[in-house]
């Protein structure tokens, strides 16, 4: 196993589709979450710290999240919210044209379910 920066043990290596990005599961033990997060995001090398959910079986979350728009004149309210929020719109998915894709990274407002909840609670999504 790998040990990131000598302290934090690295329990899984995700193969990402994204060219030269590795996804990582570390486990910290008893550490101040919010501290740890902050101490990641601050290494240039890091795009991106997302929670991993569960105790025996974990899921790692992923930095993309999928907002449904009302209309398509909703498009704006979209990238206003993008904006605010730091994330970025990928895109618009293919086969259902009112579903957009978005990614957070280290400089967004949250995690993807943080960020995605904040859309939410906008009352402009479905």
């Amino acid at each position: 196993m790998l040990v990131l920066q000598k302290i934090y043990e690295v329990t899984e290596m995700v193969q990402t589709i994204v060219p030269n990005v590795v996804g990582l599961q570390i486990y910290v033990a008893n550490q101040n979450y919010d501290s740890v997060v902050s101490s990641f995001k601050q290494l240039d090398y890091v795009l991106d710290v997302e929670p991993v959910i569960g105790d025996s079986v974990t899921t790692n979350v992923s930095w993309l999240f999928y907002a449904q728009l009302h209309s398509h004149e909703d498009y704006p309210f979209l990238e206003s919210m993008a904006n605010r929020s730091g994330t970025t719109i990928v895109e618009q998915i293919s086969y259902s044209n009112k579903w957009y894709e978005l990614r957070v990274d280290k400089n967004s407002n949250g995690n993807s379910v943080e960020v995605a909840s904040q859309f939410w609670e906008t009352g402009q999504y479905m």
